[in-house]
């Protein structure tokens, strides 16, 4: 019985329908040989392709970094597949110590991104991966730029290393359009180029509804908020000054910065005192909320300028105050705009 089973089954190997189904199977193998050769030629070429690629861009945000006088570079830039997609991956190398990025569930205590690196830093890393990214373009020249808040948490060198940089995208783009609540480095730009070239629009409010129209930037920085900053910036780097008018700058200043970054949401007779309790009590529907962050530093600030100012405290000539009190209240108001 057993050699006759054997038998049966070897006949049936040669039947039409087996014999077809044996043929479809040889070739897909066959063909899956060819697509698994045809995979991997491709993922050598993709892997090529990506560490040059990565390599290149690793360069050149250093190379930005560099000119931002960052204390710190990138280093390990590769491309991982986690997840099935193609990534990647570089750590942060301060002191000749690598950092790694870091996530939501890096743990407390342990070197990242966000514990090593300051406000300004990580803004000077983001530009320069942005800056990076253009200058790998090849139709650059097609692109139009937008800019939203270039300065923000910058210092001054690196304020005007970015200013430079911007100049040069001017001059390699269609079109560069530059977003901020601070006029006095918007001069910049505007220092040095024709008015053919260049336009300054502002947003303001007309009723319920948000316009664009004409600004004179010119006049703009001509206000009394630039006297101000500039009364507080030579104390702070020179500690020029009679120290009882640099501390009753930072008041107005402060009510000049707020004023600008935030347009219409303050009246003209309306101080600091009033703006800090708008901001306090500003819900999700109100732009004033992006001022919240800030709100702890702004209190602090105004709690000790206030004490010089003779609507606060009648006594306000022979309040006693110490030069070295006011250059750090000072350098805590200038780094509101990143003056520092």
């Amino acid at each position: 019985m057993g050699e006759l089973a054997e038998l049966e089954a070897k006949k049936k190997r040669f039947a039409p329908d087996v014999m077809q189904a044996c043929l479809e199977h040889n070739n897909a193998l066959s063909e899956k040989t060819k697509l698994e050769r045809k995979k991997n030629s491709a993922k050598l070429q993709l892997n090529r392709y990506c560490h040059n690629l990565i390599g290149n861009y690793e360069h050149t945000i250093n190379e930005y970094l560099d000119q931002f006088n960052a204390g710190f570079r990138i280093t390990d830039s590769r491309h991982v597949y986690t997840g099935g997609k193609p990534s990647s991956h570089y750590q942060i190398l301060i002191n000749n110590t690598p950092v790694e990025v870091g996530n939501a569930k890096t743990p407390s205590g342990k070197p990242c991104f966000r514990t090593t690196l300051s406000s300004g830093d990580r803004s000077s890393l983001a530009l320069a991966f942005f800056l990076a990214a253009l200058s790998q373009d090849s139709q650059v020249a097609d692109k139009i730029i937008i800019l939203d808040d270039p300065f923000t948490s910058l210092d001054r060198f690196r304020r005007t290393c970015t200013q430079q940089l911007i100049r040069n995208l001017a001059s390699l783009a269609q079109q560069v359009i530059i977003l901020s609540h601070d006029p006095h480095f918007l001069k910049l730009i505007w220092d040095g180029y024709p008015t053919a070239v260049i336009k300054t629009l502002q947003l303001y409010r007309a009723g319920d509804n948000t316009m664009i129209g004409e600004w004179d930037i010119e006049a703009e920085t001509r206000s009394t908020y630039l006297k101000n900053y500039s009364t507080l910036l030579d104390f702070y780097r020179d500690r020029t000054g009679i120290p009882l008018d640099v501390a009753r700058a930072i008041r107005p200043f402060l009510e000049g910065m707020l004023r600008n970054h935030f347009p219409g949401q303050f009246q003209v007779s309306e101080w600091l005192g009033i703006f800090i309790d708008k901001i306090r009590n500003a819900d999700s529907t109100s732009g004033l909320q992006h001022a919240q962050i800030d709100l702890p530093e702004i209190e602090d600030i105004n709690s000790y300028s206030k004490k010089y100012h003779h609507d606060q405290n009648p006594g306000a000539d022979s309040e006693p105050l110490s030069s070295d009190e006011l250059h750090g209240f000072v350098k805590r108001t200038l780094r509101l705009v990143g003056g520092c």
